[in-house]
């Protein structure tokens, strides 16, 4: 399970951040916290790919009944629609990067 925090300024929300494409590519349960639920929680719920917290009482209990899954089946379930997940892959962002500069020439 990886651990990402997302910003509590509401100055910053909508911003994707680019650790979540990491996170992405290591193939792993997100947990995020923030008070904000923003493009990061949007993105999560889409790919099935994690969850976002943002009471101390809901990361305690969902961390729980993680270790017991992990305890149960020696690791954390990871359900993610890997064709959503795959458009963050950095080949696919390079890919599209790639199409605009060649679309500039």
């Amino acid at each position: 399970m990886l651990l990402l925090f997302t910003w509590d300024d509401p100055a910053e929300l909508g911003i994707h951040l680019g650790k979540l494409s990491d996170y992405h590519g290591a193939i792993r349960p997100i947990l995020t916290i923030g008070q904000h639920r923003d493009v990061v929680f949007d993105v999560l719920k889409e790919k099935n790919a994690g969850v976002h917290f943002s009471s101390v009482s809901d990361v305690k209990q969902y961390l729980l009944t993680s270790y017991r899954k992990f305890e149960q089946q020696g690791r954390v379930p990871y359900n993610a629609n890997a064709a959503a997940v795959g458009r963050f892959s950095y080949p696919e962002i390079a890919r599209k990067y790639a199409d605009v500069v060649d679309s500039l020439t």
